[in-house]
């Protein structure tokens, strides 16, 4: 058998699970039994319901074999047995083909079935599942989607003991490969709040709020480490001063005899520094222009001279 009989409705028969094994008992006599298959290189096993009247057997689950397939049956069980109780039938049925399978089994989902005739891709990890699903695989009967199909929507499941307790769901749809990329990403995000429940319109939406790359990469800035820096005392520009000093002594008596004054000059500046700024000089008044004496002609009456 392949995937697309076995979720095909009423395409498979009690015949065609001759090779298979009881694994669960269900209500009213029914059975659960496991069927192994390839997929390409990959073995994988499908679950089914096994009436114990009747040739209706019904697709349960299919994917690598592991404990999530326990847990897949009991929900089936439970959820048919609602229905049973409150008169429901389930009319619909759809089918997953080969190659949509293909690429949830190499990116590690199993494909989840349910009584009224839907199915999800399911990734389970230790405190959240990731789903694919398809609009193609809302109950409507006889659909088969195709893996570039732009059906398929993201979401991530936060869980608490088996139970769902929120979830982040991305409304657009777009092909499966691109659906497995955003699932790697929701993989990846650290939501510390279980009670979480937000809708984002695109993957472009939930990158942006998340301030993340559709790669998982941090858009944040981080600010960069200032190192502390001790503050300069007043020991520490003695010493400096003392340092050049010597070295500017060391200059002048090595040097020409021509930068002695200068070099002189700057000694005593720097002297001057150290022990503290000199109080500025006052300026000098400007000197006051002589006076002219009146010069008396031989008449007696002044004369001045410009």
């Amino acid at each position: 058998m392949n995937i697309e009989q076995m979720t095909t409705k009423g395409a498979v028969t009690k015949a065609d699970l001759g090779r298979s094994r009881k694994v669960l008992d269900g209500e009213d006599g029914a059975i659960i039994r496991l069927q192994h298959f390839e997929q390409g290189e990959v073995t994988c096993s499908a679950l089914f319901l096994v009436p114990a009247e009747g040739d209706q057997v019904e697709f349960i689950c299919a994917g690598r074999a592991g404990n999530w397939m326990r847990e897949a049956a009991n929900e089936f069980v439970a959820a048919k047995q609602r229905m049973a109780e409150d008169g429901m039938v389930s009319d619909g049925g759809v089918i997953c083909s080969e190659g949509v399978f293909q690429a949830a089994v190499d990116a590690g989902f199993n494909l989840v079935a349910t009584p009224m005739g839907m199915m999800d891709l399911v990734r389970e990890e230790e405190s959240f599942n990731l789903t694919i699903s398809c609009e193609a695989w809302g109950g409507e009967g006889g659909s088969c989607p195709a893996q570039d199909d732009a059906s398929w929507m993201v979401a991530r499941v936060e869980t608490l003991d088996l139970a769902e307790v929120g979830f982040l769901h991305i409304l657009e749809q777009m092909p499966l490969d691109r659906a497995v990329d955003a699932a790697a990403l929701l993989k990846t995000l650290t939501v510390r709040d279980q009670q979480i429940e937000i809708e984002f319109e695109s993957v472009a939406q939930m990158c942006e709020v998340l301030e993340v790359t559709e790669a998982g990469e941090s858009l944040r800035v981080e600010p960069e480490p200032v190192e502390d820096v001790e503050p300069v005392t007043m020991e520490d520009h003695e010493a400096a001063g003392e340092d050049l000093l010597e070295l500017l002594e060391t200059g002048l008596m090595e040097g020409a005899e021509g930068h002695e004054d200068a070099g002189e000059d700057l000694l005593a500046l720097l002297d001057a520094d150290l022990m503290g700024e000199p109080e500025p000089e006052p300026e000098a008044a400007p000197e006051a222009e002589p006076e002219l004496e009146p010069e008396f002609d031989q008449q007696g009456q002044a004369a001045f001279r410009f």
